[in-house]
C-alpha cells in the first residue's frame, strides 16, 4: 500500500488532467458553435437587406427604379463584405465594382445582381453546411 500523500498526489493529477481535457473539449465545441452563429447572423443580415431591396422593387416600382435598386444592392454588397467569408467577400466586391463602374445596361446589371444573389445562396448553404 502506498502512503497517503502519494495517493493524494495521484488523485490530484488525475483530477487536473480530467478537468483540463473537459474544459478543452467544451471550449472547442463552444468556439465551433459560436463561429457558426456569427456566420449565420452575417448571412441572415445580408439576406434581409437583399430581400428588402427585392420586395421594395416589386411592391413600389415607382420609388425603386433600377438605378436605386442597383445602388442599394451595391451598398448591400459593401455591407455584406464584412459579414461573410473572404472568398464571398471578394466576389461581392468584384460584382459591386462591376455594377458601379461597369459599362452595363440596366438588364445586364440586374442579371449580375441575380447571379450574385444565387451565388450568395449557394455559398451560405455550403458555409453553414445546410442542405
Amino acid at each position: 500500500m502506498q502512503p497517503l500523500w502519494i495517493q493524494l498526489i495521484i488523485a490530484i493529477i488525475v483530477a487536473v488532467v480530467t478537468a483540463w481535457i473537459t474544459v478543452f473539449l467544451a471550449l472547442n465545441r463552444f468556439r465551433k458553435e459560436k463561429t457558426w452563429e456569427v456566420k449565420f447572423n452575417g448571412y441572415r443580415e445580408l439576406f434581409d437587406l437583399l430581400i428588402k431591396i427585392r420586395m421594395g422593387s416589386e411592391l413600389f416600382p415607382e420609388k425603386y427604379d433600377n438605378n436605386y435598386i442597383i445602388e442599394s444592392f451595391i451598398n448591400c454588397m459593401n455591407f455584406g463584405v464584412h459579414l461573410v467569408t473572404e472568398e464571398l467577400a471578394v466576389n461581392l466586391l468584384k460584382n459591386g465594382k462591376l455594377l458601379r463602374d461597369g459599362d452595363l445596361s440596366i438588364e445586364e446589371r440586374l442579371k449580375v445582381m441575380e447571379d450574385t444573389y444565387e451565388y450568395i445562396i449557394e455559398k451560405a448553404k455550403e458555409d453553414l453546411k445546410l442542405k
